[in-house]
């Protein structure tokens, strides 16, 4: 009797988790391709420190994304190993013709979420 109630618990908690890891993926419409992810020291008159900076693809457009937030752990300098990465426009303002301005949050495979700026952008 204990056996089949522990068994439905674990069957019950483990739906409920598949529920909730399918509905963070649908949460995360655009694929980021990073195809290349470095930590870079700025040297700025507004704030020194650390960037992560990653080239990458979205739609078959070139951006290049940073976060100040996510370079470092401690001391350490962090990077992203290049690869498929869900994620989801957290802000946008165009700006005008010319110029615009775009978050994107990133989802990691441990549920993580990690928050970069759109700094740059090239012809494809």
């Amino acid at each position: 009797m204990k056996k089949s109630i522990l068994l439905c618990i674990a069957i019950l908690l483990f739906s409920i988790a598949a529920t909730v890891q399918a509905q963070k993926a649908e949460d995360y419409p655009i694929t980021v391709h990073v195809y290349r992810a470095e930590t870079v020291m700025l040297k700025l008159r507004i704030s020194d420190g650390p960037l992560l900076r990653l080239d990458v693809s979205v739609g078959g457009q070139k951006l290049i994304l940073a976060s100040e937030s996510v370079a470092f752990s401690g001391s350490t300098p962090l990077s992203m190993k290049p690869g498929d990465y869900k994620a989801r426009i957290l802000k946008e303002d165009q700006i005008n013709a010319a110029q615009y301005s775009r978050s994107y949050e990133l989802l990691l495979s441990d549920g993580k979420k990690l928050r970069f700026d759109v700094i740059g952008e090239s012809e494809n």
